[in-house]
């Protein structure tokens, strides 16, 4: 049961979050380099995706 819910669930949520991480990051290298009317729309919209997995990651460190 452990193995089940840190397989398919921890190990998925983390995976989304590095994805939407990169794609946050892309778009602030983006919005530095070309600050245009877009960009910053950009960057907000994939902070608030990468937010997802973020929030639902930060119940599961315990132990510390």
């Amino acid at each position: 049961m452990i193995n089940n819910y840190i397989d398919n669930i921890v190990v998925d949520t983390y995976d989304l979050l590095q994805e939407r991480t990169m794609a946050f990051r892309i778009t602030t290298v983006n919005l530095e380099s070309a600050p245009t009317a877009e960009n910053p729309e950009a960057a907000r919209e994939a902070w608030i995706l990468c937010r997802i997995p973020w929030k639902k990651s930060e119940s599961w460190p315990f132990g510390q």
